[in-house]
């Protein structure tokens, strides 16, 4: 575990390992460290090696039996790769996504009222000035490789997903609207929350 005096900075490499024989969990960011709006994170997946990478803000606990590799890219121009089907996060920032071509696995990103199902897509923008609101791919929507995606939630609206493809270019606060196609497939737990959300049982 990362105790609360470890701050996390730039070109800085983190090892974690938890014990697969207990139930402990690991917080790799300590509550000091604030992750804004602004600021550019890229996380990289170990071709050479089946770690999964997550993303922690200074709110988020980790679940998992795997070892994981981090590294923050002080390089990178607003671009995230997030892999893992196991992880359960919990944030107020909104991020931008990069799918790592070196890896066939699914970009996800769960807010706390969300439990992240393999093969499912979501996004979560939490607006710190607004109520907590949540959006949700469903999982017949497909993640093309090579592709960014920005995502926010706009909370005078109902349903909206943003998205945006690899041929625009990302700016901070941006967005595009694409409307959740109401006969995609949403399993019966999202729906169940999302109803609870849209009803403000937050």
């Amino acid at each position: 575990m990362v105790s609360s005096m470890v701050k996390l900075t730039i070109d800085q490499l983190f090892y974690f390992y938890l014990d697969p024989t207990t139930y402990e969990q690991i917080v790799m960011v300590s509550s000091m460290v604030k992750l804004t709006i602004d600021q550019l994170f890229y996380f990289y997946l170990d071709p050479t090696a089946f770690e999964e990478i997550v993303m922690l803000s200074s709110i988020v606990q980790l679940k998992s039996r795997s070892f994981f590799y981090f590294y923050l890219d002080p390089r990178a121009f607003e671009e995230i790769v997030m892999v893992s089907s196991i992880v359960q996060l919990k944030s107020r920032s909104f991020f931008y996504f990069y799918l790592d071509p070196t890896a066939y696995e699914q970009i996800v990103m769960v807010s706390s009222i969300v439990k992240l199902k393999i093969r499912s897509f979501f996004y979560f923008y939490l607006d710190p000035t607004a109520y907590e609101q949540i959006v949700m791919v469903s999982s017949i929507v497909k993640l093309k490789i090579r592709s960014f995606f920005y995502f926010y939630l706009d909370p005078t609206a109902f349903e909206e997903i943003v998205m945006v493809s690899s041929i625009v270019k990302l700016k901070s606060r941006s967005f595009f609207y694409f409307y959740l196609d109401p006969t995609a497939y949403v399993h019966p737990e999202i729906a169940s929350r999302e109803r609870q959300l849209n009803a403000g049982n937050f």
